[in-house]
């Protein structure tokens, strides 16, 4: 059901985009099955989805086709707001569906929102509570009691986010506290790359097939849910419990500790990102099985595979960006910037008073010149007489190592 959500998307579209199409269809069907369906490992259906590609790539059209395909399906219950305003705002609306997905759009500001050092308690809550609720799928979510209002327990919250933004207004939003703290490591990032299709002829029509309807709610059929909300107030007790096909178990098992080696290698800083890779695979794994056979999902050594290698991508890319832009302070960041600046430069390579321009009053130039020399003497730059690929009088350039 995942791959044919895509199909559907990825034809009714001059501009066919599958890996934008991946983080809507996931998280749809993880949250028809949320509640409902537990992994071998009980884990839950819930994700952390965000889709990067920069402007122009044709961002909006798989939200709104999920959109479309929810209220055909009379489904849109599952669809949650576009936006929190605050914690409590979150909280009232998993209170009243438990099981909700929300499709944010610039989801960079969203980030830059939550994260913010000045936010105000409001906000900068609203990711300490993503963060307990993505963990609290298989048991119950009881949050914080405030003056104005009290903490009502909600049982197996199943609640996804998929959100788009441009990498340039994303990576500056999310700060080295979102790797610390096990923000960032409970997302599925999803950057696309190349050059962006356009000028396709649609194949398929913006009315989603009638089978796709149909088997949207058979998931919710197969839940034992009918038509019927479920209650926040309730728990699920007895889930259906996906099966391990032939070595999916020993395949999982092999993988997980693979990338736990690896965050053992890495830089303290950056190893976090490691720490749930396997968790999140599992996750989708399992998302697939269901939309395969919701009645008795099974969890294959090649799903297992797949969702490990899909993972992994999104961890490297995190790592590359985390490397390049994210700081646990300013005097960190403005170093990472000049870096990242000389980086993007490319074979041209960048002048002294070009990177002054750049600079444009954000530090003086004597602490640009401190860091310039602090990346000369640690291999990561250097300074050679060229041209660039265009011709033009040659100068001294910086170029990155």
């Amino acid at each position: 059901m995942v791959g044919d959500i895509m199909d559907w998307m990825a034809a009714s579209t001059s501009s066919p985009s599958r890996p934008l199409a991946l983080g809507p269809a996931l998280g749809f069907v993880g949250t028809l099955a949320g509640r409902h369906h537990a992994g071998p490992t009980n884990l839950r259906t819930n994700l952390y989805i965000v889709a990067l590609a920069p402007a122009g790539y044709g961002k909006d059209h798989p939200r709104k086709a999920l959109s479309r395909l929810a209220v055909e399906s009379g489904l849109d219950r599952y669809l949650g707001p576009e936006g929190f305003l605050s914690d409590s705002a979150l909280r009232k609306t998993i209170e009243h569906n438990p099981s909700q997905l929300s499709l944010m759009d610039e989801f960079g500001a969203f980030i830059a929102k939550i994260m913010d050092r000045r936010a105000g308690t409001h906000q900068s809550s609203i990711r300490q509570m993503l963060m307990q609720m993505f963990t609290s799928a298989d048991s119950l979510y009881k949050g914080t009691a405030s003056a104005a209002e009290s903490a009502v327990p909600i049982y197996n919250p199943n609640f996804s986010v998929y959100g788009t933004s441009t990498p340039h207004d994303f990576w500056p939003s999310m700060s080295g506290k979102g790797i610390s703290d096990g923000f960032l490591p409970r997302w599925l990032v999803l950057t696309i790359t190349g050059d962006p299709a356009d000028g396709i002829e649609p194949k398929a029509s913006l009315e989603p097939p009638t089978k796709l309807i149909e088997d949207c709610r058979a998931i919710i059929t197969h839940n034992g849910a009918g038509n019927l909300p479920d209650s926040a107030s309730r728990p699920i007790l007895r889930p259906r419990v996906a099966d391990w096909g032939v070595g999916a178990k020993e395949r999982w098992m092999e993988l997980r500790l693979a990338f736990k080696r690896r965050g053992e290698a890495c830089s303290p800083d950056l190893a976090a990102l490691w720490t749930r890779t396997m968790e999140v695979a599992l996750r989708v794994a399992h998302i697939v099985a269901i939309g395969v056979d919701p009645e008795r999902p099974v969890l294959t050594r090649d799903l297992v595979d797949w969702a490990a290698k899909l993972m992994e991508l999104s961890t490297r890319h995190c790592i590359v960006e985390v490397s390049d832009r994210l700081a646990l302070n300013d005097k960190q960041a403005e170093y990472l910037k000049v870096r990242r600046w000389i980086k993007e430069a490319g074979s041209d390579g960048v002048t002294s008073s070009t990177l002054k321009k750049m600079v444009n009053g954000e530090f003086d130039l004597r602490r640009l010149n401190d860091i310039t020399q602090q990346l000369l003497e640690s291999k990561q730059i250097e300074q050679r007489f060229a041209s660039t690929k265009t011709g033009g009088r040659p100068s001294h350039r910086w170029f990155a190592l």
